[in-house]
């Protein structure tokens, strides 16, 4: 079920588990701080609602890069919304073709769940719901 949509990214919510996916759109190129920081809220609002546990957020076309600043304003804001929707595993998809992201030996103490990167929407999906 699609909850949201602009030209940057789309929200939608799987039904049975519930995954709550944020899909960055190939336009994401043309994105500015305010709208990246948009989408991150509508999402993190959207977890809180739904009372999300398990999230997904489709990188492979993401094209754009966050400032420092808006890149400490998601772990001071974003995070803790997160924490309060009872979040328990995020799961990023790099796409097949790129090289994705070493998963983290440790444990962010601000996180109150765990992060793990993926090559594809299946395996993150396998992950999420535990096969």
């Amino acid at each position: 079920m699609e909850l949201a949509k602009t030209d940057y990214y789309a929200i939608t919510r799987g039904t049975g588990a519930g995954i709550l996916t944020l899909t960055w759109k190939e336009q994401s190129c043309e994105m500015k701080d305010p709208d990246y920081k948009e989408g991150l809220s509508r999402f993190a609002s959207l977890a809180g609602e739904y009372r999300s546990a398990h999230l997904l957020k489709d990188m492979s076309h993401l094209s754009f890069q966050p400032s420092e600043l808006t890149l400490e304003w998601r772990e001071q804001t974003i995070v803790r919304q997160y924490n309060a929707a009872g979040v328990k595993k995020l799961a990023f998809v790099w796409g097949e073709d790129a090289e994705v992201p070493p998963d983290y030996d440790y444990a962010d103490p601000a996180e109150h769940f765990v992060t793990k990167n993926f090559a594809t929407k299946e395996q993150a999906r396998d992950w999420l719901l535990g096969y």
